[in-house]
């Protein structure tokens, strides 16, 4: 297996970081919506004079169909973007004498320190399957303390990387 540069590195804690913020959000949207699909039935069912218990029932059920439904489309959608996402990335840095030279900006190396204690989950410095990009997705949308706290903490990092040349 070919050995990952630090370019390369840099360039996977970006596409995944992004990705897998991106999917969460887009769940958190898809929670939403199957929140509003089970009140519009729990509604429905209200005004058809359903029984409490039934109107109860019939609600969680659509909720959870509904998410699970925008979840797989969002895991899809990922799916089908992501390599386009991580390329151009990998351009960015590969082809842009400013960006390798931007690259070595010691404040990098603070992303490697982070994700390497989480000793636990997959390092976001690989190439990671979608596999485990949505493991971090579910795990992010249980609230796990380890992944809320690596995500809190590449943002954090994120925050005080210094702007490539030409950019606002």
């Amino acid at each position: 297996m070919e050995s990952l540069t630090r370019e390369d590195k840099i360039s996977n804690i970006m596409s995944n970081w992004t990705i897998i913020f991106m999917a969460t959000m887009m769940g958190g949207m898809s929670s939403i919506f199957g929140e509003m699909m089970g009140g519009l039935t729990a509604v429905g069912g209200a005004l058809a004079s359903e029984s409490s218990e039934k109107v109860i029932k019939k609600s969680k059920k659509i909720k959870k169909e509904v998410t699970t439904e925008v979840d797989d489309a969002v895991m899809k959608m990922i799916s089908q973007m992501r390599p386009e996402s991580e390329q151009s990335i990998r351009n960015e840095f590969k082809n842009n004498p400013e960006a390798k030279v931007h690259l070595k900006d010691p404040s990098f190396d603070k992303g490697f320190e982070i994700i390497q204690k989480y000793k636990d989950l997959p390092l976001l410095s690989n190439h990671l399957s979608d596999k485990e990009i949505a493991t971090f997705i579910g795990l992010m949308k249980k609230g796990d303390k380890d992944v809320v706290n690596l995500f809190e903490e590449l943002n954090a990092w994120m925050q005080t990387l210094p702007m490539k040349p030409g950019a606002k």
